[in-house]
């Protein structure tokens, strides 16, 4: 059945959790997941005569499942199939489970529990076999109040370096004023020593 699916779906472009839901995940304490699959071409299975090659991936969070997607596989594949996904995932303990339609012989599905802290985002390898967990990064959300900080830092900056720019024009305004008069007062004294 999982592989109807796949196949069904191997001319979609996209796969995604639907916009409600992840706006939800959002919204709440989350972190990400960043899937990267690479699938050995020794190991995918052929097409059959005259059918396109295809497979696909699903990927189920604690037994919701998050995503379907086909994967770019051509009639002669040389090198690894590899491909990759980010998405968001709720900021707690997650059993991840990988199926796949890709592999010649039939494999049971990957699993992975780990814990996905806030803010952070965990690296996942599928070989076509195995979930492999490749660690985990702090990640700094961008928020509105942080753009706020950030401009106003940059305006700060900019305010600083343009008063600068009219202290040291100031300056050699003054300079320039200076050796002016100076050099007025000294005609003027020659002129007057002369008559």
């Amino acid at each position: 059945m999982l592989s109807t699916l796949l196949l069904g779906l191997s001319g979609c472009s996209k796969a995604e959790l639907p916009a409600y839901r992840e706006n939800y995940i959002l919204a709440k304490d989350h972190g990400w997941i960043e899937l990267t699959v690479d699938i050995p071409a020794t190991v995918i299975k052929q097409p059959r005569k005259g059918e396109p090659a295809s497979c696909g991936i699903s990927v189920y969070i604690n037994g919701e499942n998050y995503l379907v997607a086909p994967l770019p596989v051509t009639d002669k594949l040389a090198a690894n199939l590899r491909s990759g996904f980010l998405f968001p995932a709720p900021a707690n303990d997650l059993d991840v489970t990988v199926t796949s339609d890709c592999s010649a012989a039939e494999q049971p599905d990957a699993q992975l529990q780990f814990k996905l802290d806030k803010d952070s985002k965990a690296g996942l390898l599928f070989d076509g076999t195995q979930l492999h967990g490749t660690g985990t990064t702090k990640e700094t959300p961008a928020t509105l109040a942080g753009l706020q900080d950030d401009m106003t830092a940059l305006h700060a900056k900019q305010t600083s370096d343009s008063e600068g720019n009219a202290a040291a024009f100031t300056w050699q305004t003054r300079l320039l004023a200076g050796g002016f008069a100076l050099v007025t007062v000294l005609l003027l004294v020659l002129i007057f020593k002369r008559k």
